[in-house]
């Protein structure tokens, strides 16, 4: 799941990410893994500036793989209206 809004700390901050990945999603080691997958898409991303994120992991997020699960939130952030489209 992704959330967006509009920063209210004006258009011209840097996008901001938050993650929520709970322990349904598994050990430790494997929420972990899902963080850095997450992390590491947000620093390539080419995002607009003033925007805040927050990814909620769903279970079964780890299993996926990390390659499914940036391409789900590629396509999430596609289809997003206006700012981040």
């Amino acid at each position: 799941m992704l959330l967006v809004e509009r920063s209210h700390r004006g258009a011209a901050d840097e996008a901001r990410l938050g993650i929520v990945v709970s322990r349904k999603i598994g050990t430790a080691v494997k929420r972990n893994a899902v963080k850095r997958w997450i992390r590491e898409w947000f620093r390539r991303a080419d995002l607009p500036r003033g925007v805040d994120l927050c990814v909620i992991a769903k279970p079964g997020a780890a299993e996926r793989g990390h390659v499914a699960l940036l391409a789900d939130i590629v396509d999430l952030v596609r289809r997003l209206p206006g700012a981040l489209a």
